[in-house]
């Protein structure tokens, strides 16, 4: 490694922190339980919203929009957002965003996961 190269590294890193791929920043998500794990089954009216062409702002405004209808229909909405491509949309879900966003505008509900790639919204419940 070059003298140049490795100043960098440590005005990037500093000097006792690791400088490989593992140390960066990982976005865990909310303890969301799993849907078929708590037994949690949605409505008969539950809404399938598919967020897969949609980019990542277009899909914050589907989902708050979604969770918002549903919450004032009492009906449960199932986010399918994938994962393969990327995962900026479920941690928008799944890691604390929507639900701040929701507590603001004062919209109750429950997130359930439904594997890695879709998340049930269940207004009926609040789970604390």
């Amino acid at each position: 490694m070059s003298k140049k190269a490795s100043r960098l590294n440590r005005h990037l890193y500093g000097n006792s922190k690791p400088r490989s791929a593992s140390s960066r920043k990982h976005h865990s998500t909310l303890d969301i339980e799993s849907a078929q794990a708590c037994g949690f089954s949605p409505s008969r009216d539950c809404c399938e919203v598919d967020l897969h062409n949609l980019g990542l702002h277009e899909a914050k405004e589907r989902i708050k929009s979604e969770s918002m209808k549903a919450s004032k229909e009492s009906r449960t909405v199932l986010f399918i957002h994938g994962f393969n491509k990327g995962t900026a949309i479920r941690d928008f879900i799944r890691a604390g965003p929507l639900q701040q966003s929701l507590d603001a505008k004062e919209v109750n509900g429950v997130l359930y996961s439904k594997g890695e790639g879709a998340t049930y919204f269940d207004p009926s419940t609040r789970g604390d």
